[in-house]
């Protein structure tokens, strides 16, 4: 089949070539493997919705990734009918956050990637609260509005969260992030190179399960990171530039065995410190020449 891109692992993962057309994906189920296909990765091709229809014909599709600005949220639809969907990634393509909702049946979808630069994602968010198996939802590369933070409050079964590169529209204020504090399942969260940060570190008391926390860069206030002590069962943490006596406020971490921080070195006074309050920490120093 001319559509199947040769970095195909077959049976089990498809790749569709660039030159693909609508057509030729309505051949997948018609595959002598089609039973066994349990990925199928639409980043390449210039498609349209009507692509995605015979997608709910393959009895095993566990994976699918979509990238074309030809998907819609009509195509949600036919994704919607996916049953065995456990991990659905989309990325630039013409779907708005409101389409989400076409998802709310897919009551096996583990892991959810958004990346939709400027969409609006707030009404959409609020219909996966009935997808009981999300555990893994990343939103990256976008800027988000209020209706997004109260979207996720809704998420008490996430328990890993990736905001990374993501910003906050200019009207969002850090009151509109209290809707994090909800997500109190939440085991993980990055915002690598996310300006939201410092807004709603102020806002994560309340997760007292989390263990990996990354807030790398902006930087943070040594009261941001006081605030931190709260997270008892914290295990890794990474940190943009702290001034020491940011660092030196980490007194209640016991159990904080990873630590990295954007500086070149600490003084041997408080790396005793933190030594002290958590034994066997490793602690690293991520150099990423950001303005101190």
């Amino acid at each position: 089949m001319n559509f199947i891109d040769r970095r195909s692992r077959l049976p089990h993962t498809v790749f569709i070539d660039h030159s693909a057309s609508d057509d030729d994906l309505t051949l997948l189920p018609t595959l002598r493997y089609a039973d066994k296909i349990r990925e199928v990765r639409l980043t390449l091709a210039d498609l349209t919705d009507r692509a995605l229809e015979p997608l709910a014909l393959l009895p095993k599709l566990e994976c699918l990734w979509l990238e074309s600005e030809g998907f819609t949220d009509k195509g949600l639809e036919s994704v919607g009918r996916i049953l065995t969907l456990r991990e659905l990634r989309i990325s630039w393509t013409s779907i708005n956050g409101s389409g989400l909702t076409h998802l709310r049946g897919l009551k096996h979808l583990r892991k959810l990637h958004l990346c939709f630069g400027h969409t609006a994602l707030g009404a959409g968010l609020e219909a996966l609260q009935e997808l009981s198996a999300l555990t893994e939802l990343s939103i990256m590369g976008s800027e988000l509005e209020a209706a997004v933070f109260a979207g996720l409050g809704t998420l008490a079964q996430v328990e890993k969260l990736d905001l990374s590169n993501c910003r906050a529209q200019p009207e969002v204020s850090g009151a509109d992030m209290i809707g994090i504090r909800k997500m109190t399942g939440l085991r993980s969260l990055e915002m690598h190179a996310s300006s939201l940060a410092p807004a709603i570190v102020p806002h994560l008391a309340t997760l007292l399960a989390l263990e990996d926390l990354s807030l790398t860069p902006p930087k943070l206030s040594a009261a941001d990171v006081a605030a931190l002590n709260a997270l008892c069962n914290l295990r890794k943490l990474s940190l943009p530039y702290v001034p020491d006596e940011g660092i030196k406020s980490l007194t209640a971490l016991s159990k904080l065995e990873e630590l990295s921080i954007d500086t070149w070195s600490l003084p041997p006074a408080i790396v005793a410190q933190l030594m002290a309050v958590a034994p066997g920490l490793k602690i690293s120093y991520a150099t990423m020449n950001y303005d101190k």
